[in-house]
């Protein structure tokens, strides 16, 4: 069980990312795993093999500008954590793709969302920073997020309201780049939000 799921988890890392959700569960469990878990893999397993040619694609000639697709999935997990979902588009093709549990309880869907923005953003200013030391120009890097009292907080760099005070002021650590215009935060409709495919399992046969 530990070998195979250390096998998919390097290929969820590099070309399916499809599965990276799945995987990512699978290697909480990899020091006791039980006969649900082993199911579980098994069904990865014939996904995999009735969708192997599933790949990554990038068109030629477009603009290089990386978009950010980010969204959270508050308190899914059985300790009422919730999960990070991040996923970076460049000329069509899937660039960076992440899956994680947060670190801590949030106490709001809104705090797990900002929580999931600041995981985001590491990936984004290294993408920039690469670029521009390859000569690569663009404008900021859009990062797009479905939770308006996410987006409004982040904005003004400080909490809203009473309920939201209790968060660190890291967390409002974007705001800076923001305002250099490194970096925009910018709405997405839920129903296009794509990194929503990284923070729950998709039900179904």
């Amino acid at each position: 069980f530990h070998s195979v799921v250390a096998r998919l988890l390097f290929i969820s890392r590099q070309i399916r990312y499809d599965i990276h959700t799945a995987v990512s569960f699978l290697t909480t469990r990899v020091t006791q795993p039980d006969i649900n878990d082993n199911n579980k893999l098994l069904k990865i397993l014939h996904y995999l093999n009735r969708n192997p040619d599933i790949c990554i694609t990038y068109k030629g000639g477009g603009d290089f500008h990386p978009q950010v697709y980010v969204d959270a999935s508050y308190a899914c997990h059985a300790d009422l954590t919730s999960r990070t979902g991040v996923i970076v588009i460049c000329n069509s093709g899937v660039l960076f793709a992440s899956s994680r549990k947060q670190s801590f309880v949030s106490c709001s869907s809104s705090e797990a969302e900002l929580v999931a923005v600041d995981d985001a953003l590491s990936i984004s200013l290294f993408i920039r920073n690469l670029c521009l030391e390859l000569g690569i120009k663009f404008g900021p890097i859009e990062i797009f997020e479905d939770n308006l009292s996410c987006i409004s907080m982040i904005r003004n760099g400080k909490p809203n309201d009473l309920r939201t005070n209790h968060i660190s002021v890291k967390y409002f650590f974007i705001k800076q780049f923001i305002d250099n215009n490194s970096v925009t935060i910018k709405y997405c409709e839920t129903e296009k939000m794509i990194a929503d495919y990284l923070t729950k399992p998709l039900m179904g046969n």
